[in-house]
């Protein structure tokens, strides 16, 4: 029917004006063929339709834009990340301590007290023995009668040992005050003076401390007989 209103417009072409129902024929030609070119660009098989090409009156896209992936090229699987190495640690670090809680350290000694020096006074004497056979010699140095019964039994400010009868050189804080001398010779070798042991007595006590010390002082060493009941014991 196409092919009979082509014919018929060339006729009516040569002859002068068109009829108007041939135009409204035509007319209605040209709208069915248009409804059918708009159809192929919205669901048609053409590729260049379906594809938006400029000659349908559609736009050009580019391969790949708007986030469309290339035909025949699969996407690259997301490779997984790498962790990095941690740093070593330094085990000469401290550890890191908790909120609130002291650092643990290594306690520091208390601040020694300073000590004022005292005066002091020297004393230099002799331990005498006769027919002396072995044995050690100790000076003990009290603040009171050892040998007395009255009264509180003094302390022993200081003993000074010496191998044998001879010199002795002490110093003693004049703190002190008065001080008496004793001496004895550990012949049984036991260790400790005892009232078997010989012993002696200095006959100037008791001595006063002085500043400038107190020298020559002879102490004579004698076996003696052992106090009654006294059982050895120690002095």
């Amino acid at each position: 029917m196409k092919s009979l209103l082509v014919l018929v417009g060339l006729f009516l072409s040569g002859c002068g004006d068109e009829d108007p129902v041939l135009k409204a024929a035509r007319e209605a030609a040209d709208e069915e063929a248009a409804q059918r070119g708009e159809g192929l660009s919205s669901g048609g098989d053409d590729l260049n339709t379906r594809a938006g090409h400029p000659i349908d009156g559609g736009v050009a896209v580019a391969p790949g834009a708007g986030g469309a992936q290339k035909e025949g090229i699969p996407l690259e699987p997301q490779q997984p990340g790498v962790p990095e190495e941690p740093a070593p640690g330094d085990p000469t670090a401290p550890p890191v301590g908790k909120p609130g809680t002291p650092a643990e350290g290594v306690p520091k000694e208390p601040a020694q007290k300073v000590q004022t020096d005292e005066p002091m006074s020297r004393l230099r004497g002799q331990i005498r023995m006769k027919n002396y056979l072995h044995g050690g010699i100790r000076l003990d140095i009290f603040d009171g009668d050892h040998r007395s019964h009255a009264g509180q039994r003094p302390n022993l400010v200081r003993t000074v040992k010496i191998d044998k009868p001879g010199n002795f050189d002490v110093e003693l804080p004049l703190s002190v005050g008065k001080i008496w001398l004793e001496a004895s010779n550990d012949e049984n070798q036991d260790g400790r003076p005892g009232p078997r042991d010989p012993s002696g007595r200095y006959k100037g006590n008791p001595i006063t401390l002085e500043a400038e010390g107190i020298n020559k002082i002879v102490i004579d060493v004698e076996r003696n007989d052992p106090p009654p009941g006294s059982g050895g014991e120690e002095l």
